[in-house]
């Protein structure tokens, strides 16, 4: 039997509107917390220049951002809200799905359960013959 390889993914830092390597080149590998042969991917391990990059960064992107108008900050970050909560959104949109299938493949009640429930029912609960129509 063959082995499958797995492509373990390198995550960069996105810094300057750019994604790069940290300046050490190292990285770390995550693993999922359930299990520890699962690998989530390599990590930057990132320093202090990483660390001045990102400021540098920020700081030159800083004066753009404050002449942006309020209502366009605004609609900037409504977007970026959207992006990250799509995955989320889609899960809940499958989560309704299964759930709506498994609802429909659901037998119907028997006529004895039915019969059953009504005998054991209490009489004020069981419709009178007065109130059936005609």
């Amino acid at each position: 039997m063959a082995a499958t390889a797995t492509r373990e993914k390198t995550y960069h830092n996105y810094i300057g509107g750019e994604w790069a390597p940290s300046a050490s080149r190292a990285t770390t590998r995550r693993t999922a917390r359930r299990g520890p042969m699962r690998i989530l991917g390599h990590f930057q391990a990132s320093d202090t220049r990483d660390v001045d990059r990102a400021m540098g960064a920020a700081r030159e992107a800083f004066d753009g951002w404050r002449k942006t108008a309020p209502v366009a900050r605004g609609n900037i970050l409504y977007k970026a809200s959207q992006i990250i909560d799509a995955p989320r959104a889609r899960r809940a949109r499958s989560r309704r799905a299964r759930n709506f299938a498994r609802r429909a493949r659901a037998q119907p009640i028997p006529a004895w359960k039915i019969a059953r429930r009504v005998a054991a029912a209490p009489p004020s609960r069981l419709p009178s013959s007065s109130s059936r129509p005609s």
